[in-house]
């Protein structure tokens, strides 16, 4: 591969591609909580219709039902709370904060931030926020809480009744009022429905599909960075490790005398190669202790749902390449695929010495950031034993003053750019 031509000139996608094969990777740990997304995004679009929304209305409910959980980083906490009373919480606006960056048209910040909002409020907090929440964000709620009430292990039309009981009695102290007699009005076709997973992504993405807007370079280096948060921010040691993997690998190509269109694209790949570690609880990420062996496995999937992710993805299969095999080896012996150095093109060899780098320089749970001479010494072995590209690593071992600066310049800002996002959200 390394000879030859890349796949993609220009990047043109349709935004639903990309937003169902991301969603579709929480599914490795839960599956319920994938159906959740889909069930809450199901029911939205139905009662939107319900209710005689216009079409872009519906669309701009949906795409933020289909995200509206995205700032939720511990499945831990997901679950617990999937079981409890919901009110106003902090992973709603934390979710609000990233989804400020989605290249979308459609403002959907504040339907994520007040999806858990009653329709009264209970302090003078909430009252003061009343005013400025939008409809759409008291239909998601509603929705969010049908899919809660749901037993996928009972039969589904003997729960009708009781899931409209149980939202009846929570409206208007909740719940909007109306939405229950919209909900009731319903036929068995939608709640049927709801527990079939094929049903509800058809559906849903014959709505997204419809009048879908087209990512181009710079809407997908967006859509690059708002997923690198989500992921990112699930623990306070890696807020800018994609940031700093994907600025390591721009500057290594460019070194590397790589046309403008191949840097441009491998920062977003940068920003996109540990997209799949949202297949990986924070849990694990966040341990200060050794991974036990299965730990260790499942955080190995990490890159092969990277690039499953990416890689059917029309004009991203270069990119899903670079980001999907940078644990993959010179020798053979990386994975997920376990693929040589004949397999590999040159930037997927770049991309694997820049993760490596930043890694080293990174703050850990279990240790400290190494010192520039432990750095070159572990660069220098890697790359003498067959893992890494020893070319690439005496381009970035010639400036490492430079590139040294640029992670040091991320990790002093690291904490302050997690309690911009994170913390203050407390």
């Amino acid at each position: 591969m390394n000879g030859r031509k890349f796949k993609a000139d220009r990047i043109s996608f349709p935004f639903h591609h990309l937003l169902f094969n991301i969603s579709s990777i929480s599914r490795v740990i839960k599956k319920s909580v994938a159906n959740h997304h889909l069930q809450v995004t199901f029911a939205c679009n139905y009662l939107a219709e319900e209710l005689d929304w216009s079409f872009q209305r519906r669309k701009k409910t949906l795409i933020a039902a289909m995200i509206h959980d995205v700032g939720m980083f511990s499945q831990r906490k997901k679950f617990k709370l999937l079981q409890s009373e919901f009110q106003h919480t902090r992973h709603a606006e934390i979710g609000a904060r990233l989804a400020a960056d989605l290249p979308v048209d459609y403002e959907i910040e504040d339907i994520i931030r007040y999806h858990h909002h009653p329709w009264q409020p209970e302090d003078d907090q909430q009252e003061a926020a009343r005013e400025n929440i939008p409809e759409e964000a008291f239909l998601v709620h509603f929705c969010d809480r049908i899919s809660l009430l749901i037993k996928d292990d009972q039969e589904i039309l003997s729960q009708r009744d009781e899931i409209l009981k149980n939202l009846e009695d929570k409206t208007p102290r909740v719940f909007k009022p109306g939405l229950v007699d919209a909900l009731a009005e319903l036929n068995e076709g939608f709640w049927l429905s709801l527990l079939d997973n094929e049903i509800l992504k058809r559906n849903t993405k014959e709505i997204l599909s419809a009048e879908d807007e087209i990512m181009d370079e710079s809407d997908t280096l967006r859509l690059a960075k708002f997923y690198s948060g989500v992921i990112d921010f699930r623990s306070r040691f890696t807020t800018t490790h994609s940031l700093g993997v994907a600025r390591a690998a721009e500057k290594l190509v460019y070194l590397m005398n790589f046309s403008s269109r191949i840097q441009r694209h491998m920062l977003i790949a940068g920003f996109f190669h540990d997209l799949g570690k949202l297949a990986v609880p924070p849990e694990i990420i966040n341990k200060e202790d050794g991974l036990t062996d299965s730990e260790y496995n499942l955080m190995k999937k990490h890159v092969f749902y990277s690039y499953q992710a990416l890689k059917t993805i029309p004009s991203l299969e270069d990119i899903a390449e670079w980001a999907g095999f940078h644990h993959e080896t010179l020798s053979g012996t990386g994975y997920p695929f376990g693929l040589n150095g004949d397999d590999l093109s040159l930037p997927c060899k770049i991309m694997s010495v820049a993760d490596i780098f930043v890694a080293l320089t990174e703050d850990r749970p279990y240790r400290s950031g190494l010192e520039k001479s432990e750095v070159k010494k572990i660069l220098k072995e890697e790359a003498q034993q067959e893992n890494i590209e020893g070319r690439i690593v005496n381009v970035l071992l010639e400036n490492l003053t430079e590139f040294a600066g640029l992670i040091d310049e991320l990790q002093d800002d690291r904490d302050d750019h997690f309690e911009n996002v994170i913390d203050s959200t407390l």
